[in-house]
């Protein structure tokens, strides 16, 4: 390919990913950011892991969470992540390492389709081009690196190695995705795919493969070396709180399960409609003619796939609380080449067909650029069109409201290090951004004696509802107050509104002191604050804050 078209290429995907920058150009820290399984946790865990003294110490101890968290519970310090977060301050190392994982996923997922799923004699192939873009708009958690979106680099390089048209480069960005991925999430799961792969095509070829198998070695020993932590926890006798998950299956039947699952993917592994795909799919199947074995294959493939992924999903099988049913982080790069094989069977088809296969990917690009503003700028947006929002998304800035939280810290005039605190229905990342020592936090891994500890805290609260009970016994990642008169949900996705009263709130506070907690920040008012030993001191409102704060003193 000539040097000005690669650059045309490279530019294309520049160019869209400012164009999904704007928002946060525009409004800065004043954007909002995802929350869940994002600013209430993982953000944190960088920003930690990124101090001096805690990123490869992982004996070191996080004095700020849980009275004192082993450093090896929280994210690897040999990942790309965690480096940005140690170079800027979090809001640009946030947008820093967004903006450079879409990139790669970008080149990643346009070499993959261009160069071994749908190879075009074009100059420029349009539909990759097209579905490239399309990919880096997908609403994918970047702050797991390059989880999902380095899927289709990682699958480029493989399959080089094993046509034996590899570079020296491929070996190097094998062996490089476990530093910039979460193994826990996809690492493992895309390492089991790509054996089960291997295994296929030697069967096939009736032949062995030596260096794509030491590929795979070598990916096997860098993601152990990346996950250093994890195996310092085993050696260590450490015990997990995760070894009390259960995880439980959804209510509704399988097969209900998995039609929703083709209508719409997973949050966590980046969730988009796939209607687009189905239009292309349903076209290709009408005009198939001398594309039938073709269509048929890749269908096949698919629904295998598809099946077996759903049967992990629906049933969750865990081992100690590693959940087995993350296979579903495949899933979006099968939808995109299944997307771009149809496509491509209509492209060669009539000119109108070209001209459906246009149309749909255009939509597709908007429609996904769209939802993304919806949310970054949705309020913005709302306000200027003079629509009331559906939800008050926080801006970054009013999320963690830096300026709030240090009036706060003035006001008690204690050294911070000195006390700690209980959050109810503020996020506690909340408070450890700002500093402050917190009782509860949400953490994927944490001892589980400090979760029988925190459990008495709130004992009869638990007593109150059966849902909430099983979070916190059968879950626990979210060691947080959950009041038995607000919504869990409500709590857990930062929506807790503002003026709501407390009335029948019944906390330990005898356990709350033995884990020498001093003050409470709640978001509503304890009615009833005196019953739990709580006393007011005073109410903190700020209007550029998501939060209001009630200051009560254990005494």
């Amino acid at each position: 390919m000539p040097d000005k078209n690669k650059l045309f290429i490279l530019l294309t995907g520049a160019g869209s990913l400012f164009i999904y920058f704007i928002p946060y150009f525009i409004l800065g820290t004043g954007s909002s950011i995802r929350v869940f399984d994002n600013l209430d946790g993982e953000v944190l865990y960088k920003i930690f892991t990124a101090r001096n003294g805690y990123w490869l110490d992982y004996n070191a101890v996080i004095p700020e969470i849980m009275n004192g968290l082993p450093r090896f519970c929280i994210t690897s310090g040999l990942n790309f992540t965690t480096f940005i977060f140690a170079l800027f301050p979090p809001f640009i190392a946030y947008l820093v390492n967004d903006f450079t994982l879409r990139l790669i996923g970008f080149i990643g997922i346009y070499l993959l389709l261009s160069q071994h799923i749908i190879k075009s004699k074009e100059k420029i192939n349009i539909i990759a081009l097209l579905i490239s873009c399309s990919y880096i708009f997908i609403p994918f958690f970047t702050i797991y690196g390059l989880t999902d979106l380095g899927q289709p680099l990682l699958l480029f390089a493989f399959l080089n190695i094993l046509k034996e048209e590899n570079t020296k480069l491929d070996y190097f960005l094998v062996c490089l995705f476990p530093f910039f991925s979460s193994f826990i999430l996809s690492g493992l799961f895309v390492g089991i795919a790509l054996g089960l792969f291997l295994i296929i095509f030697c069967i096939i070829k009736k032949k062995f493969f030596i260096r794509p198998f030491l590929v795979l070695v070598g990916y096997a020993i860098c993601s152990l070396l990346v996950e250093y932590n994890m195996i310092i926890s085993v050696f260590q006798n450490f015990h997990s709180h995760r070894e009390e998950t259960i995880f439980g299956k959804p209510d509704e039947s399988f097969i209900l399960f998995a039609l929703k699952q083709l209508w719409e993917t997973y949050i966590h592994s980046g969730q988009f409609y796939t209607l687009p795909i189905w239009i292309i799919t349903v076209a290709a199947i009408i005009w198939n003619k001398g594309s039938e074995r073709r269509i048929c294959r890749i269908l096949f493939y698919f629904a295998i796939v598809f099946f077996f992924v759903m049967l992990f999903y629906y049933y969750c099988p865990s081992i100690k609380g590693l959940r087995l049913s993350r296979f579903y982080h495949l899933l979006p790069i099968c939808w995109m080449m299944l997307l771009a094989v149809m496509s491509q069977i209509l492209w060669q088809k009539k000119k109108v067909l070209r001209m459906l296969v246009y149309t749909v990917l255009c939509c597709q690009i908007f429609f996904l650029l769209i939802r993304s503003y919806n949310y970054s700028s949705g309020n913005k947006m709302r306000d200027a069109l003079g629509f009331p929002a559906s939800y008050n998304y926080p801006s970054y800035a009013s999320f963690y409201a830096e300026d709030m939280f240090k009036k706060i810290a003035d006001f008690i005039g204690e050294e911070k290090s000195e006390y700690r605190i209980l959050t109810i229905g503020i996020l506690p990342a909340v408070a450890q951004y700002n500093g402050y020592y917190t009782l509860d936090s949400y953490q994927n891994n944490y001892p589980l004696e400090y979760k029988h500890q925190f459990r008495r805290i709130i004992a009869v609260e638990l007593e109150k509802s059966e849902y909430v009970r099983n979070i916190s016994d059968y879950f626990g990642n979210w060691c947080y107050v959950f009041p038995s008169e607000v919504s869990p949900v409500e709590i857990i996705e930062g929506k807790y509104a503002k003026n709501q009263v407390l009335y029948n709130l019944e906390l330990n506070a005898e356990a709350m002191r033995n884990l020498q907690c001093k003050y409470v920040f709640s978001s509503a008012k304890i009615e009833n604050n005196e019953r739990n030993e709580l006393y007011f001191l005073n109410l903190f409102k700020d209007e550029n804050s998501h939060w209001d704060v009630w200051l009560y003193e254990i005494r």
